[in-house]
């Protein structure tokens, strides 16, 4: 079994290895210091020093950057995850569904955790550039704490949507296109005809505090953290349940 754990770093070595990965990182650093280049020319007013950090956030992860760049890339990516899982050589290491199961939700998580890095590195980045980091105070560390947090819950949603889905139509590649389609509706909804309602459906809205009118963190915001935990705790026992009817490699 240690030898299956292996799987992990050599999932997470390809994955720091990958051109996708800095073709991504190269995309949102564009867009960031786009945004940085703006606000570079912007006052802070002393009495509402958050607001422009607020703007700067908003403005970096607005609907078209997000459904554009940050889902496609991850959902790219982790269809590297899935191939790899779903190899003859890899199925046949396991004694149990369980177990494979759950080693490939832990390297969802893994790829999940990277992502929301480098994703808040690139707003500290963003910041600094702008020339406003010497107004970033607790109100803002304590925002991006539990950004950082409800973005690995919302790339882990994703990566139990593509997993379900792939489980389904037994077809990785298929399964991009398909999971992109399944959270695409509900964010354009919100983007197009600014519906406050559509908005409770958009993952987009929970993973970069688009819901919220300031940087000020509340009961609700910790509160969503563990409502997209236990949507993504839901969608992992869909995809075991349909994973042991299936019985392709075990007795179950």
């Amino acid at each position: 079994m240690a030898k299956i754990k292996n799987i992990h770093r050599f999932l997470t070595r390809n994955l720091l290895k990958s051109k996708k990965l800095y073709i991504f990182v190269a995309l949102i650093v564009i867009v960031s210091l786009g945004v940085g280049c703006h606000y570079r020319t912007v006052a802070v007013n002393p009495g509402n020093k958050n607001d422009i950090l607020f703007s700067i956030y908003q403005d970096i992860f607005s609907t078209v950057p997000t459904l554009m760049i940050i889902v496609p890339f991850f959902l790219y990516l982790i269809e590297f995850v899935a191939e790899t899982f779903n190899k003859c050589n890899i199925l046949l290491k396991y004694g149990n569904v369980k177990q494979w199961w759950y080693d490939e939700n832990i390297s969802m998580l893994i790829f999940s955790a990277i992502f929301a890095f480098i994703i808040n590195i690139v707003i500290l980045i963003t910041i600094l550039f702008s020339g406003k980091i010497g107004v970033v105070g607790i109100d803002m560390i304590k925002f991006l704490f539990v950004g950082f947090f409800l973005q690995i819950a919302g790339f882990l949603i994703l990566s139990s949507i593509f997993n379900v889905v792939v489980l389904l139509i037994n077809h990785t590649f298929i399964g991009f296109p398909i999971t992109y389609f399944i959270v695409l509706p509900f964010s354009l909804i919100k983007y197009i005809f600014h519906n406050p309602k559509a908005s409770m459906l958009a993952l987009n809205e929970y993973m970069f505090l688009k819901y919220k009118e300031s940087i000020i963190i509340n009961f609700k915001d910790i509160f969503n953290i563990f409502w997209l935990v236990l949507i993504y705790l839901i969608m992992c026992l869909i995809g075991y349940f349909i994973i042991k009817d299936k019985d392709i490699y075990w007795e179950a």
